[in-house]
């Protein structure tokens, strides 16, 4: 699974329902999840919750690979994959 817009680098991800360690590579603007759990760990909601720790506040932008929707910025920039 990938999640995109973080451009502040990420120490660690975590399962919230038992704190279970998720294998990451970060490139670009892009957080690649790897080895997650086939099924969901939370048997009543079906969902799972991640826990993603930065060293500081993260910064964020969405739609980064899109300078249309920002203005004409591309926050991306060299980071693409």
């Amino acid at each position: 699974m990938a999640l995109g817009g973080f451009t502040s680098p990420v120490k660690a991800v975590r399962l919230v329902r038992d704190g279970t360690p998720v294998a990451f590579e970060q490139r670009g603007h892009r957080l690649l999840l790897k080895s997650l759990p086939r099924t969901s760990p939370d048997t009543h909601a079906g969902i799972a919750v991640l826990e993603l720790q930065f060293d500081g506040a993260p910064e964020f932008h969405r739609a980064s690979y899109y300078p249309q929707l920002h203005g004409g910025m591309d926050w991306a920039g060299d980071n693409k994959i």
